[in-house]
């Protein structure tokens, strides 16, 4: 079945329609943080690198400064490893998001990553997980949803992703390939969750693509804006100057050549996601 952009637009309405939705005010402090693609604490579980920078964050500035917590998504890599065995590895940082559902306030959402907590009945913690939700403020509306809802591969594969990562990618020592790695994708997601968002004139809050996304670059720029970035990698780091690196420069300029031959487009200084913002 071909999936085209009209059903994918049909989803984000109707789970904006079905979503729960809570007052704003602006006495309210909230942190936002996804895709932390929790796992065992081994080699190819991604949140291991920087577990300690996020504890310390949550446990010495939001915490003690009584903001809420919203994690919007993909926080465990389910389809690599069993919850059992992320919930093992990582209960210090279970223990700190009970604190904040406790002492201020915790909001949670499924990703495509962690998709099994929404069938799930016995878990080892006490968290509500939404499809999404939606902050009322001054009658405006502030829609939070992982960003998966807006891919037409996530509409079709999701399950057949789950079972390569684990049975495959996992023995193998393979870290985890997702559309973070690739401008193409990153961009047609966010392309399709803006227009939503100016359709519906609401504000959307995503994750899923691994990137900051604030009044966004044109695609153009976004990828020039890489290039530089790899090249300052290539150029600071002698020591870590692999073929990777230089593949992933030589396949962002590529797309930019490809994108500027086929659009012809230069009109994109004024191109700004000015409705969708991206927590990573």
């Amino acid at each position: 079945m071909k999936i085209t952009n009209k059903v994918v637009y049909q989803n984000l309405d109707d789970l904006f329609s079905q979503s729960p939705t809570f007052e704003l005010t602006n006495a309210d402090k909230w942190v936002v943080f996804s895709d932390l693609h929790m796992g065992d604490g081994g080699s190819t579980d991604d949140f291991r690198t920087n577990s300690d920078l996020f504890i310390r964050a949550l446990k010495e500035h939001y915490l003690p400064g009584e903001f809420g917590l919203i994690l919007n998504g993909d926080v465990e890599e389910m389809q690599r490893f069993s919850l059992r065995k992320i919930f093992k590895q990582w209960k210090s940082v279970y223990e700190v998001f009970d604190q904040f559902r406790d002492q201020t306030s915790l909001l949670k959402t499924i990703g495509n990553h962690d998709l099994e907590l929404g069938m799930m009945k016995d878990l080892p913690f006490d968290y509500e997980h939404l499809d999404g939700f939606v902050f009322n403020y001054k009658e405006e509306k502030l829609f939070f949803f992982h960003g998966h809802q807006a891919s037409k591969r996530f509409q079709k594969h999701n399950e057949l992703i789950g079972f390569t990562l684990k049975y495959f990618a996992n023995p193998l020592g393979i870290k985890n390939y997702s559309v973070a790695h690739s401008s193409k994708k990153q961009y047609k997601i966010e392309k399709r969750a803006y227009h939503y968002s100016a359709y519906r004139k609401v504000v959307s809050v995503i994750g899923h693509t691994h990137r900051p996304l604030f009044e966004s670059m044109h695609k153009v720029e976004r990828l020039k804006y890489k290039i530089e970035q790899l090249c300052r990698e290539y150029v600071e780091d002698v020591a870590n100057r692999t073929e990777t690196l230089v593949k992933s420069i030589l396949s962002h300029k590529k797309d930019l050549k490809k994108y500027v031959k086929q659009v012809r487009d230069t009109n994109f200084q004024n191109y700004v996601y000015n409705t969708i913002f991206n927590c990573p």
